[in-house]
């Protein structure tokens, strides 16, 4: 019983309890201000796609009008990453044989 009290006290010390959607937008918020960006609006997906523990946002610049794309920290329990990035490039690679005749 001792154990399991540590463990959740411990658990709950690192818990961000928040929703993705939430942290990312946090984390949006903090690094456009850091990084002085000039936003009419944004958004953040609701989850993290891929487990890599960033979430989609996007945000219209106010100067330039065009949407530009990031992905936000955003865990339910433990953030372990912070800030923003420049999305990954996804690569779909195909694995097709091809007959060469002659």
């Amino acid at each position: 019983m001792k154990n399991l009290l540590i463990f959740t006290i411990l658990i709950l010390a690192g818990c961000n309890c928040q929703s993705p959607h939430d942290s990312s937008v946090d984390s949006f918020v903090k690094f456009a201000k850091q990084m002085n960006i000039n936003y009419e609006t944004y958004q953040c997906n609701d989850w993290d796609s891929d487990g890599d523990g960033y979430v989609s946002c996007s945000y219209k610049d106010a100067d330039t009008k065009q949407i530009m794309q990031l992905e936000c920290a955003g865990a339910m329990i433990f953030k372990i990453n912070d800030g923003c990035r420049v999305p990954k490039m996804n690569v779909r690679v195909t694995n097709h044989v091809t007959e060469v005749r002659k």
